[in-house]
């Protein structure tokens, strides 16, 4: 028979996993939302690769735009052209999905130097509306730095939602069925302590991952530029995934 302790125990164990719970889908759902939108993002560029007409198109304007916040300064390139299809004029400042304000002003730069007022450029036009057009679909502005800067995020969503589930499953074992080699040492100055690690591997070979891809961003960034740091943190990233 279970003692009191072993129930008030097993009670407590079972609303902290609750409560858990709660917390990872809360945390999970606000992240899906913008994996959502990079998703989004990813799969308008593919199509408009491969199913929007390329035409010819004219440079009417192009500058970086800055903007200033308590934050810090951001900078954003900013690409107006013309273009005619199916014999009707239109004009667009859509340079590609989702371009996004970032404090990496060469990047901006970068782009406005590629595409001077005056310039002749091919643009790809949606014939299901033509009205939609956009430049790049070479996925180079794709956010990537963002997608790396919420991989701690998605590690810490991925931690609550298994100690959750641990919690609620977790079933106290028979003194019979109980085992010693899981257990650690921990020293108490006056005795020495058996008990189960604080974090099973999983969750420390997560934990090292997140860290990683945490660490990872500030010294890429700082050498090639945020826009950068996604395209070299990714691959990084995934090299170690499939070595751990």
């Amino acid at each position: 028979p279970r003692s009191e302790g072993d129930v008030a125990r097993a009670e407590l164990q079972r609303r902290r996993g609750w409560l858990l719970l709660v917390m990872a889908l809360f945390w999970n759902g606000v992240l899906l939302g913008v994996d959502s939108m990079l998703a989004l993002q990813l799969l308008q560029e593919r199509r408009a690769r491969r199913e929007w007409i390329p035409v010819e198109a004219l440079v009417v304007s192009s500058a970086v735009e800055r903007h200033r916040s308590s934050d810090g300064t951001t900078f954003k390139p900013t690409v107006t052209f013309q273009y005619r299809f199916e014999g009707l004029e239109y004009t667009s400042d859509r340079y590609a999905f989702g371009a996004m304000s970032a404090s990496d002003a060469d990047h901006a730069r970068g782009v406005v130097r590629r595409h001077p007022e005056g310039e002749v450029i091919t643009a790809r036009v949606d014939p299901a509306d033509p009205e939609e057009a956009v430049v790049d679909v070479s996925g180079a502005s794709f956010p990537a730095f963002v997608a790396v800067f919420l991989t701690p995020f998605h590690c810490i969503g991925v931690l609550l939602l298994g100690r959750a589930l641990r919690a609620l499953t977790a079933r106290r074992p028979r003194r019979s069925d109980r085992s010693y080699r899981e257990l650690v040492a921990v020293d108490r100055r006056d005795r020495l302590v058996l008990r189960k690690p604080r974090l099973a591997p999983w969750e420390v070979s997560l934990v090292a991952f997140g860290g990683l891809a945490f660490l990872s961003i500030f010294p890429i960034s700082l050498t090639f530029g945020i826009m950068g740091a996604g395209a070299w943190t990714m691959p990084l990233l995934a090299s170690c995934a499939l070595g751990a």
